[in-house]
């Protein structure tokens, strides 16, 4: 009787779900890029998707550990999440996801980007008060070589955010020539208007930036002002004689 209570308890304990736990140590392990003991808290039963505050990354709060491995890119962790289910579209409190992440996070996180849309991980995903796509946040925090591996991943270069500019007219904006060339070289178009109907010359020159952009705009597409639109004038206010 004995022996058949206790095959009964085994049984049962087989049959028993694990629950996953949260982990702080999952998270410390992560930041440190530590594989194996990565691994051994998966063993013990963290939770993939356990969040914390994301303070370190000032992108809001409930990060998780796919998202600080893909913005230290840190590869072999990040793989190592994936494998164990880590959620691709977790998403933070103000909106970000892990490949926001990979993308404002280390200065060449190509491969940690690469691994990201690899499996699956969505490219047009926005987020933050102007609607950034991660091809969009790299542009925005000057990560060049972030935003070239995701345009040359075949991301869309002329996805609007919420004022309409496309990456051309963010490119411009922030001053980035690699940046620029690459998305020309890539077909971005520059007749593309944001909400203001300004294409990619005419905001080069309402913004100041025609010295810098208009040359390199003239790179690729050198009859474009025969057809288009190629600067505006400012509205200057002036008072009238009442006043």
């Amino acid at each position: 009787m004995k022996h058949l209570i206790n095959q009964l308890f085994a049984i049962a304990t087989f049959m028993t779900p694990t629950v996953a736990v949260a982990s702080d140590a999952l998270i410390t392990a992560t930041k440190a890029g530590d594989t194996a003991a990565v691994i051994a808290e998966l063993e013990r039963g963290a939770d993939v998707n356990y969040r914390t505050l994301c303070s370190s990354l000032d992108t809001g709060d409930d990060c998780t550990a796919l998202m600080f491995a893909a913005a230290r890119g840190h590869q072999e962790v990040l793989v190592t999440l994936m494998d164990a289910g880590a959620d691709l579209e977790a998403t933070t409190t103000l909106g970000q996801r892990a490949l926001s992440f990979a993308a404002i996070g280390k200065a060449d996180n190509s491969q940690t980007i690469a691994a990201l849309i690899t499996a699956g991980a969505e490219t047009e995903h926005t987020s933050g008060e102007w609607g950034f796509t991660p091809l969009r946040w790299a542009i925005n925090k000057h990560k060049a070589e972030n935003a070239i591996a995701l345009i040359e991943l075949g991301v869309d270069l002329n996805a609007p955010d919420v004022v309409g500019d496309s990456s051309i007219h963010g490119a411009i904006y922030q001053r980035q020539a690699d940046i620029l060339r690459a998305l020309l070289a890539h077909d971005a178009d520059p007749a593309f208007l944001n909400d203001r109907k300004q294409n990619a010359f005419v905001f080069a020159h309402n913004w100041d930036r025609a010295p810098f952009a208009h040359p390199i705009l003239s790179e690729y597409h050198p009859n474009f002002c025969d057809t288009a639109p190629c600067e505006v004038k400012k509205f200057v206010f002036k008072p009238s004689a009442t006043q």
